[in-house]
């Protein structure tokens, strides 16, 4: 028995959910009941903190017993996962695996920080709240955390410094300058139904491709051809000499040139073959 993901890909389905099934060879060894296929179910939970509520598979009320078989296994947010998680957010329907998620907040799938931000909002937050959460919370995010240690300890506490920092100050300005009003509108942010439904693996290959294409195309373009712009037309030392004649304004042009070249990584080349970049 399984229940559909809350996120996007080939079990957040009913019908791509059997699919799987039957390729990984489940469908031959016993009958596969995908629990939330005709929705959910709620269970109380008792003196609950943050969810006062359980959402499950409908058909759960059919089982008097459950045996879980769990593995130990990794997991990019916890750590790992075992038993516990097993039984708790693999018998939770799709509704149900965003509710836990959010703590109790949404029913979306809370990853990244917009549709957190959009919970919070749902509930309530003020706005200036809003903006700083929004604004340090790259300290959330571990991955960043990590490839920031590998750069040394100093560059590892600047980033979570200013971070901090940006959060708190875009935090005040919200409250000084939009006291009163409303500045985030988080309508449309709501994840839209799954569109991986082809059985034919090449065909769900193909569409999701176009799918990517369609929407960062015209970035990856724009990518394409600031990396040409600077590879033909910026010396390679140029920026690294502006910067040093300017040096009370250098870290001010420094941040302005970093944002577009952050769109495109083969713009950077020339800062590293000029030595103004740590190689």
């Amino acid at each position: 028995m399984e229940c559909n993901t809350a996120y996007g890909g080939d079990r957040s389905s009913t019908a791509m959910h059997r699919q799987v099934a039957r390729e990984h060879g489940f469908t031959e060894i016993a009958d596969v009941d995908i629990v939330d296929a005709k929705g959910s179910m709620a269970i109380k939970v008792k003196k609950g903190k943050h969810l006062k509520k359980n959402y499950v598979g409908k058909s759960f009320k059919n089982y008097k017993s459950y045996i879980i078989l769990s593995h130990f296994k990794g997991h990019a947010m916890a750590g790992f996962g075992g038993a516990i998680k097993n039984a708790s957010i693999g018998l939770a329907s799709s509704k149900g695996k965003g509710n836990i998620h959010s703590g109790g907040t949404s029913f979306d799938w809370m990853y990244g920080t917009i549709p957190i931000a959009g919970a919070f909002k749902r509930q309530g937050m003020r706005d200036d709240w809003l903006a700083a959460f929004m604004m340090a919370s790259v300290l959330l995010n571990p991955q960043l955390l990590m490839y920031s240690v590998a750069l040394g300890f100093a560059a590892c506490m600047v980033r979570l410094v200013t971070c901090y920092f940006c959060g708190v100050m875009a935090g005040y300005l919200l409250h000084f300058f939009y006291e009163g009003k409303s500045f985030f509108d988080f309508i449309g942010f709501e994840p839209g139904a799954s569109r991986d439904i082809d059985p034919n693996l090449f065909m769900r290959f193909l569409k999701n491709l176009l799918r990517n294409i369609k929407a960062t195309g015209i970035y990856f373009l724009f990518g394409i051809f600031l990396s040409a712009l600077f590879a033909r037309y910026v010396p390679a030392d140029a920026f690294a000499d502006l910067f040093g004649a300017h040096r009370r304004f250098g870290v001010f042009l420094a941040a302005t040139i970093g944002v577009p070249l952050y769109a495109c990584g083969g713009a950077q080349s020339r800062f590293y073959r000029s030595g103004f970049l740590p190689a």
